[in-house]
């Protein structure tokens, strides 16, 4: 199993945390969320020799993939120039939202190939079907949704359990049944935190202070078909401490704790 803990850019007071986790073997990778206009060498080069996935900005911070404006431009210009400081192209990319209508396939599609000519290796990420805004309604939430997408382009899968159980309700599914469609995508890696397994809407908790089923859920993922390396990375509240990374280091241990061999049976 590879785990990563996720990261903003612009957390910089993170960075020799990030580094000993990872110097002392309890992480393998940091997954970074690229804020744009935050590239800075100097302050990078505290974890220049940690393995990094990188994370496309969401809406919040100006970047949509369905977007061809400034902002959409100026991130990408940001990715590329921490894509290139590290040695590493892969990059996470939601789906593109469109405010007052769904987004289509072929405006995805459009973003994602612009991402691509760039030297990007594409991750696209599955989402729920309801945004945070709980009126949103978003593209990417189906296993048939993300088909059209990774048919089109070149691009690795990752399968967010929190984004999954979110859709699964809304399209009132059994959540369990619907990670196993996504699991059927054979994907390259995951987002793991825990949450409200009745909801439509994404909300991240540690690990044990929401009500998924932690354990179904890892026995699925480390019991696939694939026979793929589990890649894990941790999305779950960091409490105010971007130093010490104090609650990561919480997450860390109750993840290794429920993918104890004896608790997976």
């Amino acid at each position: 199993m590879k785990l990563g803990v996720k990261i903003w850019s612009d957390n910089f007071d993170s960075f020799q945390a990030i580094q000993k986790l990872n110097s002392g073997k309890l992480v393998d990778y940091a997954e970074i969320y690229v804020i744009p206009g935050t590239f800075d060498a100097n302050k990078l080069q505290a974890i220049r020799n940690v393995p990094v996935i990188f994370h496309a900005p969401h809406t919040s911070h100006g970047f949509n993939i369905v977007g061809r404006d400034k902002s959409f431009s100026n991130a990408v210009q940001t990715i590329k120039q921490f894509a290139d400081y590290f040695g590493e192209k892969r990059v996470i990319v939601h789906p593109g939202v469109s405010f007052d209508i769904v987004s289509t396939p072929e405006q995805n599609i459009s973003g994602y190939k612009i991402l691509e000519d760039a030297g990007i290796k594409l991750i696209i990420e599955n989402m729920p079907r309801i945004g945070i805004d709980g009126k949103s309604i978003l593209f990417g939430s189906t296993p048939s949704e993300l088909k059209l997408l990774l048919s089109a382009v070149k691009s690795d899968l990752c399968v967010d359990i929190g984004h999954a159980i979110c859709a699964a309700n809304y399209y009132k599914k059994d959540p369990l049944s619907f990670i196993d469609e996504f699991l059927g995508l054979n994907p390259f890696m995951f987002h793991f935190c825990d949450g409200d397994y009745a909801s439509v809407t994404d909300v991240h908790k540690s690990l044990g202070e929401g009500n998924f089923p932690l354990t179904k859920i890892l026995t699925k993922l480390t019991s696939r078909k694939d026979k793929k390396e589990l890649i894990i990375s941790l999305e779950t509240p960091k409490k105010g401490d971007l130093r010490g990374l104090s609650e990561d280091l919480k997450n860390i241990a109750r993840l290794r704790g429920i993918l104890d061999p004896a608790k997976l049976k």
